[in-house]
């Protein structure tokens, strides 16, 4: 997953909302491209960004996944849409559905100890 953080020097919402992104992708190793709105208008009408602070999760074609442009959205919802490395079978899944794979492979198996245990 790539993570592109649309900001302007002038935008106080950026500043507080940088760091956090920032930490967010520095935590699950994601891809981080912070983009100066007045800097680089080309890929900022691209994407369709009129408004600054904006998030843009995107796939690894680069294809558009999430748009976040609020504190609570980055902080609820980013974490969640970035990917991590699973280790066990070198899939690339999200933290959430990780938590769902392996807590219904445990569940499965314990069901299958205790109906053999019978």
């Amino acid at each position: 997953m790539i993570v592109q953080f649309y900001t302007q020097v002038s935008c106080g919402p950026c500043r507080v909302l940088k760091p956090i992104v920032q930490a967010i992708c520095s935590e699950t190793g994601t891809t981080l491209e912070i983009i100066d709105i007045i800097q680089d208008k080309e890929t900022t009408t691209k994407a369709g960004v009129w408004a600054t602070p904006t998030t843009i999760v995107l796939d690894a074609n680069r294809v558009e996944v999430a748009r976040l442009n609020t504190k609570s959205d980055v902080e609820t919802r980013l974490k969640n849409l970035v990917t991590v490395k699973n280790t066990e079978g070198g899939k690339t899944i999200s933290p959430k559905t990780k938590k769902i794979v392996f807590g219904g492979l445990a569940a499965l198996l314990l069901a299958a100890v205790f109906s053999n245990s019978k």
